[in-house]
């Protein structure tokens, strides 16, 4: 059987403590790290703007560049743009490239 004595337990200590000093060091080194992170959400809840339905009535309608829209109702939603890094968001000519929110087609909820 192994024998521990005083140097075998302040080998066994040391290299705990060494290991665990080289993984708190890469953790706080990851941790200080400053990124971009750009972060977009939209919001669950949706307002209804206009019913489905609502252009059956005579005089009611909603159009947009001349087309008329709205036939299957028209739902607000809320996006939310932060930044969620240390650094700040550089201008869109440098390494972002721009947003593009589009709703699936069909969608109507």
């Amino acid at each position: 059987m192994l024998d521990m004595n005083a140097d075998r337990w302040f080998a066994v200590v040391g290299v705990v403590i060494g290991v665990s000093g080289i993984l708190l060091t890469i953790w706080v080194y990851r941790r200080g790290e400053k990124r971009r992170v750009p972060t977009v959400v939209a919001s669950p809840s949706r307002v209804v703007l206009v019913h489905p339905g609502a252009s059956l009535f005579g005089g009611i309608s909603a159009t947009h560049n001349g087309k008329p829209i709205g036939n299957d109702g028209i739902t607000a939603i809320a996006v939310y743009f932060w930044n969620d890094g240390q650094l700040p968001i550089l201008t869109f000519g440098n390494n972002l490239s721009l947003f593009n929110l589009s709703p699936r087609k069909g969608a109507n909820s």
